[in-house]
C-alpha cells in the first residue's frame, strides 16, 4: 500500500445496482511515540508517516528543528512512529476534539470492533435516493 491507495470492489446504486471496481484511499491509526511514551494516536493515509510525526509534534510545539530529533524509526508495518528527542517532553493536559471519521488526538483505537446495531428497519434504495433528493433540495 505505498501509494496510499488500496483497491476495492462494492455495488452501488444509480437506476439500477452495478459493480464498481477502483482505488479508495486507504487509512491506518498512526500512533506518535516520544521518547518512549504515547504521544499522539491519529488517522492517516498509509505513507508519509514520519514527515506526518513530524510535522504534527511541529504544530504542537513541541519540536522547532529536526536537529533536535536523535532517532525516528516508522515500524514495519507503518502504524507506529518513534521519535527519540534531545530533551524530555511532557505531552500537553489539553486535549481537543477536531472533526473528522476518526476524530483527533485520542488513545482509544476507534478500530476496535463495535457490537452489530440489531435493528428490523429496512428502507429500498429507491425510497433512499428519493429522501436525498428531497433533503438536498432544501
Amino acid at each position: 500500500m505505498d501509494g496510499g491507495a488500496v483497491e476495492a470492489q462494492w455495488l452501488e446504486y444509480g437506476r439500477g445496482w452495478s459493480s464498481v471496481r477502483a482505488e479508495v484511499i486507504g487509512e491506518i491509526l498512526l500512533t506518535i511515540y516520544v521518547n518512549g511514551q504515547e504521544f499522539a494516536s491519529i488517522m492517516s493515509t498509509p505513507r508519509d508517516q514520519a514527515e506526518l510525526a513530524l510535522g504534527f509534534l511541529k504544530n504542537e510545539g513541541v519540536l522547532e528543528r529536526t536537529e533536535q530529533v536523535e532517532a525516528l524509526i516508522v515500524n514495519r508495518d507503518g502504524c507506529c512512529v518513534d521519535l527519540w528527542l534531545d530533551r524530555p517532553v511532557q505531552r500537553p493536559k489539553r486535549e481537543i476534539l477536531t472533526s473528522g471519521c476518526g476524530g483527533g488526538t485520542t488513545f482509544h483505537d476507534p478500530g476496535e470492533a463495535l457490537p452489530p446495531i440489531e435493528a428490523t428497519a429496512r428502507v429500498s434504495p429507491e425510497v433512499l435516493v428519493e429522501l436525498m433528493g428531497r433533503l438536498h433540495g432544501r
